[in-house]
């Protein structure tokens, strides 16, 4: 299909304008243009699938006369019905958002539990206020509570906030359980460290628990880890360490004796080593050096409710800085090698947890909460209010008694 370019808008490109503006013609044109590549493209596969009627196969052009809906051609959807089929019979928010309590609800029965659900499925949502204002609004339900069990899906948030849900959690029930059907990750991993037992799916995975930060003034609107500065410090004090033992190895058998070779090779060492230096910043490093001992000493706290003081500091100092990178997957048979509580996750509730969650993550619901019990009992058949004009029953107490002829 050839394009024709208006004179106007190839006069402003001679003119030496930056910016091309089209005219309303092209612009109506290229607007079109999705349009008509869908109709060839139905007309195309109504070519190839001719219906066929009592009379002989039906003229294409006629297929989509007289209505708005596609027709279906030898069994198959027509182009237009095709694009249309995922979104037909798409559940509506409230639909997926009560299938999620119904599996809760189930997974409670099941469990002889009470489960509070932080779940974040996409977009802005994570540990944050929101999650604190959310417990507060149910903190007369956390009253008695033998089993509780945090079902959380989650990329993450502040470290300080999974910090006081975690505590919160450990001072008002008996036992406290944890489930992940798929994530949880970075300050969520936080927030499972003083469990009694972490149950995992298959495809479960923990995160390392570095701090991401954002510098709008240096690096703009993306978070970072400001462990990659510390990994970059690391890299050239190794750096540095291997470029003086070659230029004094080299020296060496060069006819240079050992000691003059040393001098040498760390004059050269310091002489390509003092450009990369000066582009450390000490001050900033110490700022991200708090940042990362904030999620580390956390963590540390956690841990020591159900590990020796130093086991558990150990444990916090390499979930912070052993890892390469902050989305590194840490699966249930890794956790289980670091000493966390780790048991399976049932097939069937993993697979009903899951099937819930994937639900509200059609249209990125988040779930903060207990889910709410009906208390009142239905009456089962029709109501027990008398008809209007109808015999009334009597009390079982009192007993009736015909009324005696009255002799005319």
């Amino acid at each position: 299909m050839s394009i024709s370019w208006p004179i106007g808008s190839l006069h402003s490109l001679r003119s030496g304008k930056r910016h091309f503006q089209p005219s309303r013609r092209f612009r109506r044109s290229w607007l079109n243009l999705g349009g008509r590549a869908v109709k060839s493209a139905g007309s195309a596969a109504s070519k190839l699938c001719p219906q066929k009627s009592a009379n002989g196969p039906r003229a294409p052009q006629h297929m989509f006369a007289g209505t708005n809906e596609p027709k279906i051609l030898s069994g198959l959807p027509t182009f237009n019905a095709r694009i249309r089929l995922p979104y037909k019979d798409m559940a509506s928010p409230a639909k997926l958002t009560k299938d999620f309590e119904k599996a809760i609800r189930a997974l409670e029965k099941r469990r002889h539990s009470r489960i509070f659900s932080i779940v974040h499925t996409g977009g802005p949502p994570h540990i944050c206020h929101p999650e604190v204002r959310r417990l507060l609004q149910h903190r007369d339900k956390f009253s008695s509570i033998k089993t509780l069990e945090i079902l959380i899906h989650s990329p993450g948030g502040h470290a300080d906030k999974a910090y006081r849900l975690a505590r919160y959690f450990r001072g008002h029930c008996e036992r406290l359980n944890v489930l992940i059907p798929m994530l949880a990750k970075s300050a969520a991993t936080i927030l499972c460290l003083n469990a009694d037992a972490i149950f995992m799916g298959e495809f479960a995975e923990l995160g390392p628990i570095d701090a991401q930060m954002r510098d709008d003034v240096e690096k703009g609107q993306e978070f970072f880890s400001p462990l990659d500065e510390f990994k970059a410090v690391e890299f050239l004090r190794e750096y540095s360490s291997d470029v003086l033992d070659y230029l004094s190895f080299v020296l060496e058998h060069r006819g240079m004796s050992v000691k003059q070779a040393l001098h040498e090779a760390m004059h050269g060492t310091v002489g390509i080593m003092n450009p990369l230096y000066s582009h450390v910043d000490s001050s900033r490093l110490g700022s991200y050096r708090q940042v990362l001992a904030e999620g580390q000493e956390y963590a540390k706290r956690l841990l020591a409710t159900r590990m020796d003081e130093e086991e558990a500091a150990e444990l916090a100092r390499h979930l912070v800085w052993d890892y390469p990178a902050h989305d590194f997957v840490i699966d249930r048979n890794e956790a289980r090698k670091l000493g966390l509580p780790i048991q399976k996750l049932p097939i069937s509730e993993e697979k009903s947890l899951i099937s819930a969650i994937s639900g509200l993550g059609e249209y990125d619901i988040p779930f903060v909460g207990f889910i709410e019990h009906d208390t009142k009992t239905k009456t089962k058949g029709k109501s027990a209010r008398p008809i209007r004009g109808g015999a009334r029953k009597l009390p079982t107490a009192i007993k009736s008694t015909p009324r005696p002829a009255i002799a005319s």
